[in-house]
């Protein structure tokens, strides 16, 4: 299996800036002119990924400063940025000239691999302060259309594309696996307390129109109309290895089973859809019959899918 994960990098060394970084936080009384003073070779103050910037040694700079990023220049900035520090250098960002909603702005940095720690306002500007703490994303072309199809994982653990509506902002999906890690999941098996759904997404999900494209993939015969829902990978890390391998032996499902307030934690989603993967591969037509009805009178009653 292709594994879509973006792995923490191996961090070495603590990284120290005088005045400004100590132990991995930023002091927001810093003056950022005072950056300009400092001559040492493992800081770069630029105002994009400039000429200066490109000619550093990889994996060299343990801080950099984009004075000036705009809009149509972050994914060179940051990609420049990934390539010139060292596994958990800093980003120093103005974000004066970036018309981004935050969330969306998060997505794009991890995406890159950054992670954001804070957001100061020094010398009276905006600014982001990142650390380069995860493996870019192996995805060479994000979703970012109201129509999107996003990578889950499939029967046999094979790459499968599933389509669906735009009910987050823009990038949210690089941001599933840090929330999981931070924040854990609810009794339902979502992420607790998601910022990442829009207004419009609210009311998508709770009529689920957001999942309509989806009967392209049934149609396509990616998924089965009844079966456990696609995973992410993010997610579908978070279960047992004997799960995974009873998952991989059934196609996964547009209907699936449904997980309300009184489901007790993640482990009893885990033994509720590994009771129907048990049940599937002995009996699949009436497991099927039996999921899909209750399934259907759930949805009936308001109950949205994990």
């Amino acid at each position: 299996m292709q594994n879509y994960i973006q792995k923490k990098l191996a961090i070495s060394e603590e990284i120290l800036i005088p005045g400004l970084i100590d132990k991995n936080k930023l002091n927001p009384d810093f003056n950022i002119n005072d950056l300009k003073n400092n001559l040492s070779s493992n800081i770069s103050i630029c105002r994009n990924s400039d000429r200066d910037l490109t000619k550093k040694s990889n994996s060299s700079l343990h801080l950099i400063l984009f004075s000036e990023v705009r809009k149509n220049d972050i994914d060179i900035s940051l990609n420049c940025g990934f390539e010139k520090l060292i596994n958990g250098g800093y980003l120093l960002i103005n974000i004066e000239n970036l018309n981004f909603h935050k969330i969306e702005l998060s997505g794009i940095m991890m995406y890159y691999g950054f992670k954001i720690i804070a957001a100061p306002s020094l010398n009276k500007k905006k600014y982001i302060f990142a650390r380069k703490s995860y493996e870019k994303s192996i995805i060479k072309k994000p979703a970012l259309n109201f129509l999107i199809s996003l990578d889950r994982v499939g029967m046999g653990g094979k790459n499968i594309k599933i389509h669906k509506f735009r009910s987050m902002y823009k990038y949210s999906e690089f941001l599933h696996q840090g929330m999981l890690e931070d924040e854990g999941m609810s009794t339902m098996g979502k992420v607790k307390s998601d910022p990442r759904i829009t207004p419009l997404g609210k009311f998508m999900r709770k009529y689920w129109i957001d999942e309509l494209p989806q009967i392209f993939d049934l149609l396509t015969f990616k998924i089965k109309l009844v079966g456990i829902r696609a995973m992410s990978y993010a997610f579908f890390e978070q279960y047992p290895e004997r799960y995974k391998q009873k998952y991989f032996k059934v196609k996964p499902g547009l209907i699936g089973p449904i997980f309300d307030e009184k489901t007790t934690g993640f482990n009893e989603i885990v033994r509720i859809e590994e009771k129907y993967l048990d049940d599937y591969l002995n009996n699949p037509f009436k497991t099927d019959f039996k999921l899909f009805f209750k399934t259907l009178i759930m949805i009936f009653k308001g109950l949205r899918s994990s």
